[in-house]
């Protein structure tokens, strides 16, 4: 009888802590920076301003990366080339190597 108790009780709480964790919103970070090089799957570049003011990042893009022009119209990869000012909203850390490598890149959007 008291292990069913501590089993549903355990239960319960598991139950709620998943449904907590659900709508925990991960904060996310913008900054501006100009394009050094584009790769296949990734994009070097400076940042210029916002929450990262300085310093080069490389970062990578998957197939859940926005990219937009600056009508915000949807585009490839290859539309983006080097010296074009970009925004990025990301979201996590940045893996610390030279440069910062941004993992999970949630928009980008080429400005001029």
């Amino acid at each position: 009888m008291k292990v069913k108790k501590i089993l549903v009780i355990s239960l319960l709480v598991i139950s709620i802590l998943t449904i907590c964790a659900y709508f925990i919103v991960i904060p996310q970070v913008t900054f501006t920076g100009q394009v050094e090089d584009v790769y296949d799957s990734s994009l070097l570049v400076t940042a210029k301003s916002g929450a990262l003011s300085s310093g080069q990042f490389q970062i990578r893009i998957d197939d859940k990366t926005i990219l937009l022009d600056s009508n915000n119209n949807p585009i490839e990869i290859d539309s983006i080339s080097a010296f074009n000012t970009i925004s990025v909203i990301y979201y996590g850390g940045i893996l610390e190597s030279n440069p910062g490598i941004i993992t999970h890149c949630y928009r980008i959007k080429v400005l001029e």
